[in-house]
């Protein structure tokens, strides 16, 4: 028998899903990153790393760092790369979170993903919440968070579903756009999964 909530926030690249998870995290709602995970598990697991350096070669490395800018060059411009990229990572990542998440006390917990409709890990959860904000102001979010170009950003949405799309599956919604406040937003639904 499940003990808690499982509850997914995702939203297009740079829609603020971080934002949205720090607060819910204010709140004492453990929230899991999957992407942090994801990023991880290429450092880390052996298995993985040797998986990595066959597909997208030995630049794949820095030392023991993940060089993200060649991967990324290389998955969201070659999509059967991409694709053989999420395979692997994902169903690792899902582990991650069920043995995460049967060790939390809370009467919900946040799974945060980019990708949680394109991976179907949406499927194990009870609710997805959608971050919607204006894609201008997330692609511009990203570029600088990323110090990388508007085309590359570009590259990657292209590789994820719309925000049209995940809004049209999510249960939830919360506005990003200018002017909207999060903290009320987010204190709804944490007294609504708290119930």
């Amino acid at each position: 028998m499940k003990k808690h909530l499982l509850v997914g926030v995702t939203g297009i690249i740079g829609s603020g899903k971080t934002t949205v998870c720090k607060i819910f995290e204010s709140l004492n709602t453990p929230v899991f990153y999957a992407d942090q995970e994801a990023k991880k598990i290429l450092s880390d697991n052996p298995n993985v790393k040797e998986q990595i350096i066959k597909w997208f070669g030995k630049s794949s490395y820095i030392g023991n760092e993940l060089n993200r800018k060649h991967i990324a060059a290389i998955a969201f411009n070659q999509p059967q790369k991409l694709q053989l990229l999420n395979g692997l990572i994902h169903p690792l990542v899902e582990q991650k979170f069920t043995d995460w998440a049967l060790l939390q006390s809370t009467t919900y917990v946040v799974k945060e993903a980019a990708l949680l409709f394109e991976s179907k890990s949406f499927l194990s959860l009870d609710a997805v919440i959608a971050v919607q904000s204006n894609e201008s102001q997330s692609i511009e979010r990203t570029v600088k968070r990323d110090q990388i170009s508007v085309k590359q950003v570009r590259d990657r949405m292209k590789n994820q579903f719309t925000q049209t799309q995940k809004i049209a599956l999510s249960d939830f919604v919360i506005n990003n756009e200018a002017g909207e406040l999060l903290l009320p937003q987010v204190l709804h639904l944490h007294h609504f999964f708290s119930i």
